[in-house]
């Protein structure tokens, strides 16, 4: 019976309905496509790599092919934000993996990154220990000096 060729087609039916696998096939239709950028896909509305500007990841989820394409892009530097309130059973830290990414802590600090980012702020700036030398301006005797204190 199992050494011809053919699978009984009621076999294959039970074999696959207790794996989920006819779930999984019929999604992966709806899952995001490679396409080569061309007027065709331009028509369609298609999202472009060039289109993204940051991408969000769970702290330990950053050795996928996407955010890899987009840390080590020439083109284009995408802000990559991993979240470490987000953890997987993954272990692909950016620091493991070799890229640059901002660390927040949670999706919140996320979209705060993501708005100063949109606003032409360097995130790293928005770290207290990232502003090293700011001129102090103060005033004394009603005359104006300045001196270049750091910031603690």
């Amino acid at each position: 019976m199992y050494g011809c060729n053919k699978l009984l087609f009621v076999s294959s039916q039970r074999v696959l309905g207790h794996t989920f696998l006819p779930c999984v096939l019929a999604g992966l239709s709806n899952a995001p496509q490679y396409l080569a950028k061309n007027n065709e896909s331009l028509e369609k509305g298609c999202i472009l790599a060039s289109d993204v500007d940051s991408v969000v990841l769970p702290i330990d989820a950053c050795g996928g092919e996407g955010a890899l394409a987009f840390a080590r892009s020439k083109r284009k530097k995408t802000l990559i934000i991993a979240v470490e309130e987000n953890e997987t059973v993954l272990n692909d830290t950016p620091d493991k993996v070799g890229i640059e990414a901002v660390k927040v802590s949670n999706y919140w600090e996320a979209i705060g990154v993501i708005a100063a980012h949109k606003a032409g702020i360097d995130p790293h700036s928005l770290r207290r220990d990232k502003i090293n030398n700011i001129p102090c301006t103060s005033t004394a005797n009603g005359y104006a000096f300045s001196s270049s204190m750091p910031i603690n």
